[in-house]
């Protein structure tokens, strides 16, 4: 089978739906992605932001992933992370995620998305990848570069980023299709220049602030789509230069730049706990039953009620 190319622009960090219990919503989940499909190119589940999947076992993340195969029925491709606390770990849950993308293979684009440096050194992740994809056949995967998310662990090994030179390396791996990046903008610099060579391998920006100011060309990880799929949306099309006309162009850019600067006041609002603001946004609205969150936020439902009033007649 031939490697899926992985996709161009807003790629939803979708938060998961949980009952009171900590279980997974999956009627929740399904309003939700009803809600913002739309306007996204992909979406990215359980990752270890807005998705808490550091605290999801394989089984629910599974579970989640068969959801969402479920509801969205290959109107877009899904992402999901897949990283868990140890090497053998992590494998094991691979496998489980591998086998449901093969029974739905013939109707969705699946990404295996992975954090190595939560788990594993530098050295030997090109060999690490090699032996994921035999264990798949055909799977195709994204990395995922956090330092933050590295510098959580108890256990912590000599880089929190993936070394330049490596990634260089990695790019070359036909299954390996792009990278999620958070980190410094020189960093991100490097990590461009490495990869030139291989212009299908796709680095997309994690951070929304540096998106913002810089946007990317292969586009963006968006928690704060699960609030405004459309804002988001229309940032993304402005900066592949898809919207907009030489005949009202100045007029265009100055909506761009309010857009933008409403994004940004937003996203202040939910920055330092994505997954519990989002949460307790989307129950105000009836999107999902329980704003349950695994990291709770004692300034959420304050915070939520701010954000419910800017987005009063703004479209979803």
């Amino acid at each position: 089978m031939a490697n899926i190319r992985s996709p161009k622009g807003l790629l939803t960090d979708l938060v998961t739906p949980m009952q009171g219990d900590g279980s997974l919503d999956s009627r929740s989940l399904g309003r939700l992605l009803d809600r913002v499909a739309g306007n996204c190119q992909a979406v990215l589940l359980a990752s270890p932001r807005a998705g808490e999947g550091v605290f999801l076992d394989p089984d629910t993340r599974a579970k989640l992933l068969e959801d969402a195969l479920l509801v969205l029925r290959g109107r877009k491709p899904v992402l999901i992370w897949f990283t868990n606390e140890d090497e053998e770990r992590t494998r094991q849950t691979l496998v489980i995620l591998n086998r449901l993308r093969k029974r739905h293979a013939a109707e969705h684009a699946v990404f295996f998305v992975d954090a190595p440096l939560y788990y594993h050194s530098n050295r030997g992740l090109a060999a690490l990848y090699r032996e994921y994809r035999e264990l798949t056949g055909d799977g195709t995967f994204l990395l995922y570069n956090d330092p933050a998310l590295v510098g959580s662990t108890a256990k912590r090994l000599k880089r929190s980023n993936i070394r330049t030179a490596i990634l260089k390396e990695l790019s070359s791996l036909p299954h390996l299709a792009g990278l999620i990046f958070h980190g410094s903008l020189d960093r991100a610099g490097g990590y461009q220049k490495a990869v030139r060579a291989h212009p299908d391998f796709r680095i997309y920006d994690g951070d929304e602030e540096h998106f913002l100011d810089f946007p990317s060309m292969s586009g963006v990880v968006s928690c704060g789509a699960n609030l405004l799929s459309s804002g988001w949306q229309t940032i993304m099309q402005s900066s592949l230069h898809l919207e907009g006309s030489s005949k009202n162009y100045p007029d265009f850019l100055r909506q761009i730049w309010d857009l933008g600067n409403f994004l940004r006041l937003v996203k202040k609002r939910y920055d330092a706990s994505p997954a519990a603001v989002i949460k307790a946004v989307l129950a105000k609205e009836g999107v999902i039953e329980s704003p349950f969150s695994h990291v709770p936020c004692p300034a959420a439902e304050a915070l939520a009620g701010e954000i419910a009033a800017m987005m009063k007649d703004r479209p979803r």
